[in-house]
């Protein structure tokens, strides 16, 4: 906590001003404004005056304050019975928190001894009420056990150090469950849980109340509690939350809409965690989406911490949506293998902008899709042998733990301990819940995660129009070795699938061999002519051993045809006209030098582009046609994007066309 607000939060809720010290080692000091009595020191040390110091009276307090959860560390001073707070380290709330424990305590030292230090009310909202001094009543006489507190009395927790003020009663009508919710604060319980505790039990309280108040309040608070609402305030929140209930979504100031939130959280209002469910997201479609975008936010995180709090687990799919999403991408790139080409696609398409621009991938999106996911699974498994670092794990998400507390941000009190379970989301996500803190261990994406996938895929544009021979070449970009490597593996290994994938199939059904042979005997004996049948019966006599020679005629269906090669013979193919109409089949190449400029260009765009490489005028030419420079560059960087693989045209400073230098060689060999 800074100084300035230091100074700023002790002047606006306990009405006391720094003065000087007495002494060089106190630079500033509070007194009492009644009888001037040392309250505290305030300090500023060190090199750059960074440490800010809080030092005061605490008596048999210490062992407490070192005990509480979230104090700074402290030490003694050199006076008896003090102690100091170090608040250059601590967050806004934590310090406040400290600050008001810190006077609860010189207010009970104030009235053990001399009795004469008070607090004044100031009010940090509107309020319609007005103020006159009166003495606060000792701790005998305490709400919590009298349960006799007048109705014009302000909250404790708006009470401040210094002269004392009563206020008149309120002009707004105080009904009677207001006033008893009012006098039912408890004040005994420590700060770091007073104000969520009281809430709860205050809401719980006025669960069911409904209240019809015409006026309307402001009220502005960073923690809206109904601790810091005067009766109006109070009367305006219940009419208007009567509303809501009813269907009604008004605008309203924002406080009043969390301390709505607020309540259901903690299942006040609510018949059941489920119920609690349904009017947080009817609230947060209702309300939060059309008037609050930083409120939806908020709403989005604690409708998840209310499904893992309350074991809505039939609802995990539906507040989850986008971490699961999210897990979905990273599980099929980590398997790959279980994973079809076109899902994987998609996957690329989400996580960069580059995949869209691929070559390949506008001619035939398909086989492209085919071609990517035998190229990641070359990539993705390098360094996995040598226990290194994973294109994945190095570029694209690591696994990680992070730990946070349910509902933070909001006030929230937990009344029982929960015991501790363990949720699993999908694969890759779980979540291990203990009391009011969870964790969660799943993937966390890396900064410069569509950088390097973008990399990635140009890389794979490049050497795929390089390998296959489309479009114009691209200049690489930096990617390691070891990845370049195995992209060209990949698009080899595809290229070697596609060759083997247009090999002939034939498929012979076995079972069906016996039927086909005795269908091949029945052909051959109607084609025999008598003569031959009577031959074939004589050899049959004879045996094996009296067979003759076969008798060569046009009827002997055993011998080849002089067109067809033998059986078992291949028939003679040139290698050089295989592999080249193999080569056709595969990479279906096109002109590495480009298409001619008049096929690619309209004439104006021809002229612009001269006009740009050559530094001549153009603008006469444009005015002429009645063309815009914007539209015009717009044009030819769309055509010449298949061929450069970039933006050709670029505008200046001064909003001047201009064509990039890299390929200005590339643009004249076009033209």
């Amino acid at each position: 906590m800074e100084f300035q607000a230091l100074l700023k939060y002790i002047f606006n809720k306990y009405g006391l001003r720094l003065q000087p010290g007495d002494h060089p080692e106190d630079p500033y000091v509070l007194r009492s404004q009644r009888d001037g009595s040392l309250l505290a020191l305030l300090g500023k040390f060190g090199k750059d005056q960074e440490t800010v110091t809080f030092d005061f009276k605490c008596r048999n307090h210490q062992l407490v304050l070192r005990q509480l959860k979230g104090y700074a560390s402290h030490f003694e001073v050199g006076r008896d019975n003090w102690i100091r707070l170090k608040f250059s380290t601590l967050d806004n709330k934590t310090a406040r928190a400290i600050l008001d424990y810190a006077f609860r305590i010189i207010l009970n030292q104030g009235r053990a001894q001399a009795g004469g230090s008070q607090f004044i009310f100031l009010p940090d909202t509107q309020s319609e009420t007005e103020y006159q001094s009166q003495a606060i009543p000792p701790r005998s006489q305490n709400p919590r056990f009298q349960g006799n507190r007048p109705r014009t009395e302000q909250p404790a927790s708006n009470l401040d150090l210094g002269s004392a003020l009563q206020k008149k009663p309120s002009k707004p009508q105080v009904p009677a469950a207001i006033e008893k919710m009012m006098r039912s604060y408890d004040y005994s319980v420590l700060p770091v849980l007073a104000r969520n505790k009281n809430f709860y039990r205050q809401g719980k309280m006025m669960a069911d109340y409904e209240d019809d108040f015409q006026p309307v309040f402001r009220f502005k608070h960073y923690y809206p509690v109904y601790h810091v609402m005067t009766v109006g305030q109070l009367r305006t929140y219940f009419t208007w939350r009567t509303k809501v209930r009813q269907g009604t979504y008004d605008e309203v100031s924002p406080s009043y809409a969390y301390l709505y939130i607020y309540e259901l959280l903690n299942n006040i209002g609510c018949k059941n965690a489920a119920d609690g469910y349904d009017r947080l997201q009817a609230f947060y479609q209702n309300y939060a989406r059309p008037y609050d975008e930083k409120m939806v936010d908020y709403m989005t995180a604690w409708l998840q911490d209310y499904v893992l709090y309350y074991h809505l687990d039939d609802r995990l799919a539906e507040v989850f949506q986008a971490e699961m999403a999210e897990d979905s991408f990273y599980h099929k790139l980590l398997h790959p293998e279980e994973t079809a080409p076109a899902d994987l696609g998609k996957v690329f398409q989400e996580l960069t902008s580059y995949y869209d621009s691929c070559l390949l991938h506008k001619k035939q999106p398909e086989k492209f899709d085919q071609l990517l996911k035998a190229v990641w699974q070359e990539v993705a498994v390098v360094g996995r042998e040598k226990g290194e670092k994973k294109f994945f794990s190095q570029k694209i998400a690591h696994r990680s733990l992070k730990k946070r507390n349910f509902f933070a941000g909001a006030v929230f009190y937990q009344p029982d301990q929960l015991p501790e379970r363990m949720v699993e989301l999908d694969a890759e996500r779980a979540f291990y819940c203990l009391g009011n803190k969870y964790s969660w261990r799943g993937f966390v994406p890396l900064i410069r995660q569509k950088t390097e996938l973008n990399t990635f895929l140009h890389e794979v544009d490049r050497l795929v129009r390089q390998l296959y021979h489309l479009g114009r070449p691209l200049k690489p970009r930096a990617l390691e070795k070891d990845y370049t490597e195995a992209i060209v593996r990949g698009i080899k290994n595809f290229q070697a699938q596609e060759e083997e994938a247009r090999k002939p199939k034939v498929e012979i059904n076995f079972q069906s061999l016996d039927q086909i042979r005795q269908d091949a005997s029945v052909t051959r004996d109607s084609l025999l002519t008598e003569e031959e049948k009577q031959e074939e019966q004589a050899e049959k006599r004879q045996g094996p051993e009296e067979k003759s020679e076969p008798k060569e005629g046009p009827a002997d269906l055993g011998k080849p045809l002089p067109d067809q090669p033998a059986p078992g013979e291949s028939q003679p193919v040139s290698d050089d006209s295989a592999d080249q109409d193999s080569a056709e089949e595969t990479s279906a190449p096109e002109d590495a030098g480009g298409e001619d400029s008049s096929q690619l260009l309209a004439p104006a765009e021809e002229f612009f582009v001269r006009a740009l490489l050559e530094n001549k005028p153009w603008k006469d030419y444009l005015r002429q046609h009645h063309l815009m420079a914007s539209i015009l560059a717009d044009q030819i960087n769309d055509k010449l994007f298949d061929e450069i693989g970039d933006t050709v045209i670029e505008f200046n400073e001064d909003n001047q066309p201009e064509i990039v230098p890299d390929y200005k060689e590339d643009l004249k060999e076009i033209l």
